[in-house]
């Protein structure tokens, strides 16, 4: 109902105003805080019909007539009406939400005025100016709120949760403490909450545990200089838990945004987060008599593949291994330096300055001088400088004993100067034009490699070595307990070997620095079809419609897969063409086969444990975990779990395999062996068997799979297989083993939000029904003149009958390869045309177009042989991978497939352009 405006100031109209505005629907059985600054006046003065200019006069006029005009009684009288109302049964609403709302807006005003002369803490001027009372200090009475602030508490109570739960505590003094309590979080410190909820990760309406958020809280306010952060960390439980419930109800609210005032929201900012980096001077000096001086700017980025950026789109920078590189010369350091690459997400800058201060870059591994924001003790620093007289006057006063060093190259007015500061603290440090502070040691704290989550968070499996730099026999302490002495100025501390055995946030520290790290094991799985957009198929040229295991697609629109015609017939549709082909009237495999049910298709099936993991599923919970990332992530992933020895060959394995699974998407980068990479939510397939049973693809973690476990009704079981393949993660499975109804199993599945395709088939048969044919991926592909190739690359051809790469352009497929490690593939549409393919498609193709075709596949009751050297695309190997849930393994010069029904295999081999040649039964 839209609220009426009374031509008078009107005080029940702006208390039921309010009242209506925290008391509602929104927050029944909810935290809530009665917060209310000047946008919220404002925002209900509108709803009042009143103008932005005359809601605040207004509403704080309403309160003063509250008192009947006598402002110093205001609070007794408040107290005098709200008491009876509480002890008549507190029918309606609160008659003093008015005078708490007005005590709460003079709380956000807490803030120094310079001009007025009020300091940032004086509250009660702040309260007096609102309300217009004269004087200073507590007005009268005015501890009589608290008693009101109680009486609101009660009547929430009392009530259930209807009206919510107020969150009020003593913040501050006394007597302010409830009001201030409301505002904890300024508009400005709200803002730094939307910058932290961007920073954790964490998505809109997305839960988390309060234990969860006090981490991530503890590592983001850690170093921090703030009111939150002073707050936070005082050694009060019950502060630290307001905070924390506070963050929860702002995570409740918060739609995106990542500004008060900013309309960019969550969905733009997360996929579109640039990552910014400043350049700093780098100083190289070459030669021994005749000295020379090269100058550069470097930086360094993070998670950034050297494939994925070149010397073209990056201005002119050298590319190096986590850092980039842009020779210079004096002229170029006397002005800023920008740029920016909207595809990579990637910015930079370099300030220039009259005065450059820097140091050896051996404690960040990098050689050469670097430009740096500190001076050290007891270092050799280097000046480059175009005022060499301020410089020398500079060095003069502190008594330093210095050299001016010159180089052939060095042109007016620059000069250089070295000198070290030994144990003399230096004055007047901003001779430079900017502040420079004094490090009294070298200590230093930094975690480097393990399994790094996001910022200081690791998974504790893998925790990051700790580097500690500082003097010699200094005791390191973690969490305030002293753990080891150094015997060095820079160690390595793995810290498995120290005593760290429970998830949580360890601090280590020496001397005068500390630093953090969150080591966890307990993470849920956050993957969502909710928040998953297809990608564009490399292949295909069109939306894919299959993520994992779930079909996007109407599958009844499709046309039959296959139709049998007697006994030794059957039509088969592929691209929309029908097909006649012949059976073997021999064999009978079909799906859902009587008697063959799930103890009978040939998995181990046991019990899921908690700890039967093996590396390949920590490293998998881990890419959950991580959701998405591009190449040199997943490889430095896979060198920590599995070591260096041959970590290329096992990370193309592991791609292979988590991809057939259903489990992660990889997107290949053209002319290159690298891939970005997803991990796909969860989902289920269902196995051709005559028992109901799934198979559960995509993104998981521990705690989501004991979740599941805990949930599972009597009737249904969750079984586990554990591959004999190391690179291959364990296979989870979802069976109805009494009540034999897929239906039953559908609804579980529906309960614990993982996506499936019911219907009268399984996922296999589904799949396949969707997929083009080999010729059609093919024929796709646009027909082109093959480019010229330098004598840089080399060149192999495909020979069929040996089934290898050969040397020279002797065949129809050849490929092209460069020391770079670029490759490319092109096949032959006659002597003048090609088309550019992917590298196994164009292998399997040429194999079909044969005369005749090879014979690669080989199939017996339930069993698909494929010789090993054809890789099938990627989402054939799908199909014939989840009719069993377990990878192929390799027998002799063959991939063997199971629990593959014959519909299947025919289907299969037809749509990709071969005969089904057939095994002895038994085999």
């Amino acid at each position: 109902m839209k609220t009426v405006r009374k031509n008078t100031v009107d005080y029940n109209l702006w208390n039921n105003t309010l009242c209506n505005y925290f008391f509602n629907e929104k927050y029944k059985n909810r935290t809530m805080y009665l917060y209310v600054n000047d946008d919220l006046i404002e925002s209900l003065g509108k709803e009042l019909q009143l103008s932005k200019e005359e809601s605040i006069d207004d509403f704080c006029k309403s309160v003063i007539s509250y008192a009947r005009n006598d402002t110093s009684r205001l609070f007794e009288i408040a107290y005098i009406y709200g008491n009876r109302w509480f002890k008549q049964g507190a029918v309606g609403l609160p008659p003093f939400i008015g005078v708490l709302a007005v005590t709460v807006l003079a709380a956000t005003k807490m803030n120094t005025d310079l001009e007025e002369g009020i300091h940032g803490n004086n509250y009660y001027r702040r309260l007096r100016n609102l309300i217009q009372l004269d004087g200073q200090g507590k007005p009268r009475d005015f501890e009589k709120c608290n008693e009101l602030w109680e009486i609101l508490l009660q009547w929430q109570q009392k009530n259930n949760g209807k009206y919510g739960y107020l969150n009020i505590f003593k913040f501050g003094t006394e007597y302010i403490g409830y009001p201030r309590s409301q505002c904890l979080i300024s508009d400005n410190e709200r803002e730094l909450l939307y910058d932290f909820f961007f920073w954790t990760g964490l998505k809109p309406s997305e839960s988390i545990t309060a234990k969860q958020l006090e981490e991530q809280l503890d590592l983001y306010l850690y170093n921090k200089n703030n009111r939150l952060s002073r707050f936070f960390f005082r050694n009060e439980l019950k502060n630290r838990e307001s905070i924390i419930n506070l963050v929860l109800f702002e995570l409740e609210k918060w739609d995106g945004n990542i500004s008060i005032v900013s309309n960019r929201t969550y969905g733009e900012q997360w996929v579109h987060k640039v990552n910014s980096y400043n350049l700093f001077l780098k100083v190289d000096i070459e030669g021994t008599l005749n000295k020379r001086v090269n100058l550069s700017l470097f930086g360094v980025l993070e998670d950034i593949e050297s494939e994925e950026i070149n010397y073209k789109s990056l201005d002119g920078f050298e590319i190096m291994e986590g850092a980039i590189k842009r020779n210079v010369n004096f002229s170029n350091i006397s002005s800023d330096y920008y740029f920016e690459l909207e595809d990579l997400r990637i910015r930079a800058r370099f300030k220039s300055k009259g005065t450059f201060l820097l140091r050896s870059g051996l404690d960040k591994g990098i050689n050469g001088w670097i430009e740096r924001e500190d001076i050290q003790l007891n270092q050799n620093h280097l000046i480059l400088t175009n005022s060499s007289y301020k410089v020398e006057n500079w060095l003069k006063l502190n008594s330093y004993r210095y050299k001016e060093v010159k180089f052939s190259n060095q042109p007016n007015p620059w000069s250089f100067y070295v000198f070290n500061p030994e144990e003399s603290h230096p004055r007047n440090l901003e001779f430079i034009g900017r502040e420079i502070i004094v490090s009294k040691h070298n200590d230093k704290i930094s975690f480097n490699g393990g399994l790094k989550i996001q910022h200081n968070e690791w998974l504790m499996e893998y925790p990051p070595l700790c580097i500690i730099e500082c003097k010699k026999r200094s005791t390191v302490l973690l969490n305030n307990s002293p753990v080891l002495s150094v015997l060095e100025n820079v160690v390595e501390i793995d810290l498995k070997t120290i005593n760290i055995k429970e998830p949580g946030i360890y601090e280590l520290s020496v001397n005068n620095k500390s630093n953090k790290c969150l080591l966890r094991n307990d993470y849920k799985n956050r993957l969502s079809f909710d928040y998953f957009n297809l990608s564009e198929s490399v292949q295909h040229k069109e939306k894919m419609t299959i993520a994992g295991t779930y079909i996007y697609e109407d599958l009844e629109q499709l046309p039959p897969l296959i139709e049998y015609k007697g006994k030794d017939k059957a039509k088969v549709v592929s691209d929309g063409h029908p097909f006649n082909i012949s059976v073997n009237k021999f064999v009978h495999a079909p799906p859902f086969k009587s008697g063959r049910d799930f103890k009978n298709i040939g998995l181990d099936l046991v019990h899921y444990n908690k700890g039967i993991e093996r590396k390949i599923d920590i490293l998998f919970e881990y890419l959950s975990i991580r959701q998405m990332g591009n190449w040199k992530v997943f490889l430095e992933a896979v060198m920590q779990i599995f070591g260096k020895e041959n970590y290329h060959l096992n990370a193309y394995k592991i791609r292979k395999g988590l991809s057939s699974l259903g489990f992660v998407e990889f997107i290949k980068k053209p002319f290159s062996k690298s891939f970005n990479w997803r991990v796909i939510p969860p989902s289920a397939a269902i196995i051709p068997c005559e028992t109901p049973m799934v198979y559960l693809t995509g993104g998981r973690t521990r705690s989501f799979l004991q979740d599941i476990k805990k949930q599972v009704p009597k009737n249904i079981e969750m079984k586990v297989t554990i591959p004999k393949n190391e690179l291959e993660p364990l296979s989870f499975f979802i069976i109805d083993t009494v009540s034999n109804n897929m239906d039953i199993l559908g609804d579980f599945l529906e309960s614990i939000n993982i996506k499936f395709n019911i219907g009268e088939d399984y996922f296999a048969h589904d799949l396949l029904k969707c997929l083009p044919s080999l010729s059609g991926m093919v024929h796709s592909l646009q027909i082109r003149e093959k480019p010229t190739f330098g004598g840089d690359w080399n060149v192999e051809s495909w020979d069929t009958s040996f089934h290898k790469w050969k040397r020279g352009n002797h065949y129809r497929l050849t490929k092209y390869k460069n020391l770079f490690g670029q490759e490319t593939c092109f096949f032959s549409v006659n002597t003048t045309q090609f088309v550019e393919i992917e590298k196994e498609l164009g292998k399997l193709y040429f194999a079909a177009r044969c005369k005749p075709p090879l014979s690669i596949f080989l199939y017996a009751d339930y069993v698909l042989k494929v010789r090993k050297e054809y890789h099938l695309p990627e989402l054939y190997e799908r199909v014939l991978v989840s009719c069993f849930g377990q990878c192929p393994t390799l027998e002799g010069n063959y991939r063997v497939y199971r629990n593959v029904p014959y519909d299947i295999a025919l289907v299969v081999s037809v749509r990709l352009g071969f005969d089904l040649n057939y095994l002895k039964r038994g085999l």
